[in-house]
């Protein structure tokens, strides 16, 4: 320790002026590139955000037009394919216990676009809860959808519901 001391004692003003400037550039060189990669790193950032946002806006245009397209497309295929042999199947595979009291073909009105949608009012009588529930599931399943439903308990027999369902196609 001594040695070390004695060996800076020895030095002269100027070695120790001239350890010093090497000291201060050095550390500016340092501070300068540090300063210059965090700025390039801050313009790919910027770069990927920007690249990320317009990523982003192209896929929202990309759902918008192919929800569109999808649209129309399903709605006239449901329009076509619903049938009242169709639901009548339907009604007969949900309801073995039940009995079909009316099946009659619709038009529904929409509010907005002032489209009418063709529909089947459909009233079944004694039926289980869960026979309404697999009726529904296999309308979902069919690509079919109930407007309408109403369940009432009859007087008569409390054990069995009545339903009155309004089906359509999209």
């Amino acid at each position: 320790m001594k040695n070390i001391l004695n060996f800076f004692a020895s030095l002269s003003e100027r070695v120790y002026i001239a350890i010093f400037i090497i000291i201060i550039i050095a550390s500016s060189t340092y501070i300068y590139l540090l300063k210059e990669d965090t700025r390039i790193l801050e313009q790919k950032i910027a770069a990927k955000q920007h690249e990320l946002g317009r990523i982003t806006k192209l896929k929202d245009l990309y759902q918008a037009k192919k929800g569109g397209l999808e649209r129309p497309a399903s709605k006239g295929i449901h329009e076509k394919t619903i049938s009242l042999g169709m639901i009548e199947e339907v009604v007969l595979k949900s309801f073995p216990d039940g009995k079909l009291t009316m099946l009659k073909p619709s038009m529904i009105k929409e509010d907005r676009g002032g489209s009418a949608h063709r529909a089947f009012e459909v009233k079944v009588g004694g039926a289980a809860l869960g026979e309404i529930i697999t009726f529904v599931k296999i309308l979902e399943t069919t690509g079919l959808y109930v407007k309408k439903l109403q369940l009432t308990i009859p007087a008569s027999n409390q054990t069995v519901i009545d339903m009155y369902a309004v089906v359509t196609g999209g």
